[in-house]
């Protein structure tokens, strides 16, 4: 929580809706209690803040950016994301 609540004090986020993304596999592994308590850090920080648990592991970000590098077509950022 102490790098999301640096974030939107920094960038001044705490009246403004934004989303706040998790990702990790520690995240990722439906850990309720854990992403409760973080849901509930960052709706101290600001109300219109809304958590949301990356549903693919990061690495797929650096793929998909990779994709978009070479020109790849919707077709194979499908196939990308089905694969994981």
């Amino acid at each position: 929580i102490a790098l999301i609540r640096a974030t939107v004090t920094r960038l001044d986020l705490g009246a403004e809706e934004a989303d706040v993304v998790l990702g990790g596999s520690l995240l990722q592994a439906g850990n309720g209690r854990l992403v409760g308590r973080i849901e509930a850090a960052v709706r101290e920080l600001g109300p219109r803040l809304t958590v949301h648990v990356a549903s693919l592991p990061p690495v797929a970000g650096a793929a998909l950016t990779a994709l978009d590098r070479v020109g790849a077509d919707d077709a194979a950022r499908a196939r990308l994301r089905a694969s994981f």
